[in-house]
């Protein structure tokens, strides 16, 4: 008679089904006519409020992961400096180009890259507009700071079954001539010129 063996019995190996992961939602700048409002527009305060522009041009993408799900949201969007415009050429040039102003040639990109988003829970609501701050960092003339920035999403369905989100986002960049070298208006001396107000309107698209 044999003796029962003295090997431990191994665990019967158990299939676990592997952890889902969320797809990732890509929703880019939709394309814009002649006709459409800028996407973005910057002021100063007074006394020098009178100086104020527009980017014609925006493009980036926000990434959420999920339908609408904020946990692991980012995405970047770029200003372009050439495409800038306060009205009048001659203005237009010197802005985008000047070494103590934008250096449009040598920095054609303004960007703001987001590294989470929070304030409206896990999940945009739908048909809603959803109070949100956007973290992360902004890159202008190369140089790199980290900025919150307040912002509203929108999501919508069109009627035509389109759906959308629609991105309104109003902040300051602050230190303009110590941070970027850059000289508002007014000069040196004047306060209200080291402060630029940006106001983003824009829509986006799911790819």
């Amino acid at each position: 008679m044999s003796s029962p063996s003295c090997r431990s019995r191994q665990p019967r190996a158990r299939n676990t089904p592997a952890a889902s992961t969320p797809s990732v939602q890509v929703w880019r700048v939709a394309p814009r006519n002649d006709s459409d409002p800028p996407p973005a527009r910057f002021t100063f305060d007074a006394p020098v409020d009178n100086y104020a522009g527009e980017f014609a041009r925006l493009t980036g993408e926000l990434r959420l992961s999920g339908d609408l799900d904020l946990r692991g949201a980012g995405g970047a969007f770029e200003a372009h400096i050439l495409d800038l415009t306060m009205g009048e050429k001659d203005l237009d040039a010197n802005v985008r180009n000047n070494v103590e102003l934008l250096c449009g040639k040598q920095f054609p990109v303004s960007t703001f890259t987001i590294r989470s988003i929070d304030g409206a829970g896990d999940r945009l609501r739908h048909n809603s507009a959803n109070d949100v701050t956007l973290h992360g960092e902004l890159t202008l003339k190369g140089v790199t700071i980290p900025l919150a920035v307040p912002a509203v999403l929108e999501p919508r369905t069109d009627t035509d079954g389109r759906r959308t989100i629609r991105l309104r986002a109003s902040f300051a960049i602050e230190q303009l001539r110590a941070r970027f070298n850059i000289y508002g208006p007014g000069g040196e001396n004047e306060p209200a010129g080291d402060r630029v107000r940006v106001n983003v309107d824009t829509l986006l698209v799911r790819e």
